[in-house]
């Protein structure tokens, strides 16, 4: 592991390399794979979807979506879920590590100021592109005002609102993280390995009482269900970080692999209870991110050559937000005009990553800045609650 890794404040540099390759991940499967192999799905977003739009032989003939398939077939590993796991245990590593250093009310100050203006701005611009798409070929467009502020929200289930960005769920999970991380805090003072524990098994033992339940069950039980599954994910990247922190190699081991045993007894048990439904991830891509992330880890992911990994992690929230429905219009909008399957897929790649580009410097870090302006403003008015905090 390198040594500057592990400096007091400085940035731990193999995250942005893991972050990058998250998104980038996630943008392969759904751009490469799905975009050009899957119609259905893009039809919600794009309705004037019905087909494959290079061709009868699109499938046998696109190298991307082979290689989704041979993954999923072989190893059981989805791109969507192998990128969404992968960033659900860097998110549990990072918020713990922020946890520690913020007091509650600031860091969910910083935290609103972080998610909430970049994703009102995208779900606005997505749904602004889908408009006019949707306008110039004489289509109904998916989206109302009512859908785009509940997407900002990511607050789609409670109003059974369409979901402008299909990732949305995803934003969903990492704010109920948020929560559960500040009121830990509150209630343990400091995060050690026992607090986390009792975080695990408060999400094992939500899962199992839906699980065993012999009477109906609501819906909202089971999308509550569905997040302390991966809640409990989450926390494994949460237990690393303290054994990194800790430098407690055996006793973090000991931890993190009863932390591993707490999700999959949720998966497993979730999985039985709802004949293995799809909730966006699977035990097998979980634990691919789970590897990936422990090699980065260890490897420290500091070389030159990576260094356009980091410009890319830079830009990884608006990218991912922004990258589907909107490289999904450009792949049919360029279909439409002869071009072929990757170039129309690179040039629809190109074009979310410049728009990325745009909201972070536009959006992103003013907003970032301004949540950190408040959430000082917050602790210099309380030290109080302040001096409580570990």
């Amino acid at each position: 592991m390198a040594s500057d890794n592990k400096t007091p404040g400085k940035r731990i540099v193999f995250l942005d390399s893991l972050r990058a390759l998250a998104v980038l991940i996630v943008l392969w499967g759904h751009v490469f794979s799905m975009g050009i192999n899957d119609p259905g799905t893009i039809s919600a977003w794009v309705p004037d979807v019905t087909g494959l739009a290079f061709g009868p032989t699109t499938i046998a003939d696109n190298i991307h979506g082979q290689i989704g398939l041979w993954l999923h077939f072989t190893l059981g590993i989805g791109a969507g879920g192998l990128g969404v796991s992968l960033f659900f245990i860097i998110s549990g590593f990072v918020i713990l590590r922020t946890v520690d250093r913020t007091p509650p009310l600031q860091f969910m100050v910083q935290r609103f100021f972080r998610i909430i203006p970049t994703c009102l701005f995208c779900v606005s611009l997505v749904a602004l592109i889908t408009y006019i798409y949707c306008a110039s070929r004489g289509l109904h467009q998916p989206n109302s005002i009512t859908n785009v502020i509940t997407s900002a929200f990511a607050a789609n289930y409670f109003n059974s609102a369409f979901s402008t960005v299909p990732v949305l769920w995803t934003l969903e999970v990492e704010m109920i993280f948020y929560v559960v991380m500040a009121l830990g805090v509150l209630a343990f003072n400091k995060l050690g390995y026992k607090a986390l524990l009792a975080i695990s098994l408060s999400c094992l033992a939500f899962v199992a009482s839906y699980a065993i339940s012999e009477q109906a069950k609501p819906d909202i039980y089971r999308h509550f269900s569905t997040i302390a599954v991966h809640l409990s994910y989450m926390m494994i990247g949460a237990f690393i970080y303290r054994a990194y922190e800790n430098n407690s190699i055996l006793e973090g081991i000991c931890y993190v692999a009863i932390s591993v045993a707490t999700y999959y007894g949720c998966y497993e048990l979730y999985g039985t209870a709802t004949s293995f439904q799809n909730i966006g991830s699977n035990f097998s891509s979980a634990l691919g991110g789970l590897i990936i992330f422990i090699a980065g880890l260890f490897a420290g992911l500091q070389w030159r050559f990576l260094s356009p990994l980091r410009w890319i992690a830079s830009i990884s929230y608006p990218l991912y937000l922004l990258h589907v429905p909107l490289a999904w219009g450009g792949l049919y909008t360029l279909a439409s005009f002869g071009v072929g399957m990757y170039w129309s897929a690179v040039i629809s790649t190109a074009v979310v990553i410049a728009l990325a580009w745009i909201t972070h410097h536009a959006i992103e870090i003013p907003s970032q800045a301004i949540g950190k302006k408040v959430s000082s403003l917050l602790k210099s008015r309380s030290p109080a609650v302040e001096g409580g905090i570990a």
